[in-house]
């Protein structure tokens, strides 16, 4: 079975500019764990994921926001809506993206996921975004594949 008979075709995406609020809202109102980051010609130029988000949370802003209320003697929780709402895909999306063609294998596609520990997986045709796998349609495919082999063999 090929990458295009089980990717979905109606791919969320996000731009290089759009905000990390954005781009975090977005994935939650679609329940969606990662998004390609797309420029001119829907060329994937990139892919932002909640593992990117919560990284780039961890890593600058955390300390940063810490040692200011550190310095102020307050303590307060919370993210800053200034920081979310101003940096930008661009600043924490991950840049080397790896993709498949949409007549690729759907188990090439599935070795791919599970051995650099990817998800999702963006699908292109002569460079240009065309849809997208993740582990469910992974999963989805085995669980509608294999009951009807197993039916064939009895």
């Amino acid at each position: 079975m090929k990458v295009e008979e089980i990717m979905t075709k109606e791919v969320i995406v996000a731009k290089p500019e759009d905000t990390l609020l954005a781009a975090s809202m977005r994935l939650a109102r679609h329940g969606i764990s990662g998004m390609p980051v797309i420029g001119d010609g829907q060329k994937v130029v990139g892919i932002v994921t909640e593992f990117d988000i919560m990284r780039e949370l961890i890593e600058s802003y955390v300390p940063a926001y810490v040692k200011g209320l550190a310095e102020k003697g307050e303590k307060r929780e919370g993210v800053d809506p200034v920081f979310v709402g101003e940096t930008q895909v661009k600043d924490v999306m991950t840049k080397h993206v790896i993709t498949v063609e949409k007549g690729t294998e759907a188990v090439e596609a599935a070795r791919l996921i599970t051995s650099h520990d990817i998800n999702p997986l963006p699908v292109v045709e002569q460079g240009g975004l065309v849809g997208i796998v993740s582990r469910s349609d992974i999963v989805k495919y085995v669980a509608d594949v294999f009951p009807v082999a197993q039916r064939q063999q009895k």
